[in-house]
């Protein structure tokens, strides 16, 4: 009998230890079913391109020049449903809109306060470089482009843009 009970605890040792040593380091997608990520984690300053706010605010850091073009939205709340996005559109030519939730029903959630980052492609037919606001869930929230304060990167897109057609124009009378 004591060989059997240690043998079965040898067992579930193993097998517990084995589902914790996942060596898959892809990042998982956000834990909401309804979530649009294509992945998310609690966010760790040193693996932002961004500095984490003071304050406990939404925040949002656009990379138009990526492909595809993506949004990592920073979000606060609690570290076992953490507030994820379900939704983003482009509400206007310049203005992304998101529908962030944190309703995971019946589910025990913790009451911690914790930094949640998710990425998410930008909707098609406009350019992520030229955005003018950020919109979730009705309210406009701060961000960058690329790292730099928006109006910064439309002004230097801007100015690509309008190199690129001096350049183009110059090989067509060439």
């Amino acid at each position: 009998m004591r060989k059997t009970m240690a043998l079965i605890t040898v067992t579930a040792t193993v097998t517990l230890l084995a589902g914790c040593g996942d060596d898959d380091s892809t990042p998982a997608a956000d834990p909401h079913k309804d979530s649009i990520a294509e992945e998310g984690h609690r966010a760790d300053q040193e693996d932002l391109d961004f500095d984490l706010p003071e304050d406990e605010e939404l925040f949002a850091d656009l990379h138009g020049d990526a492909n595809p073009p993506t949004l990592t939205l920073l979000t606060w709340g609690s570290s076992s449903c953490p507030a994820v996005p379900t939704h983003i559109a482009w509400a206007e030519s310049k203005t992304l809109a998101l529908t962030v939730q944190d309703d995971y029903g019946e589910k025990a959630c913790t009451q911690d306060m914790t930094p949640w980052v998710s990425t998410v492609e930008l909707p098609p037919s406009q350019d992520g470089n030229h955005v003018s606001e950020v919109i979730v869930n009705g309210e406009k929230i701060e961000f960058t482009i690329n790292g730099e304060d928006p109006e910064e990167a439309n002004k230097d897109a801007e100015d690509e843009d309008e190199s690129s057609d001096e350049d183009s124009k110059d090989s067509k009378e060439a």
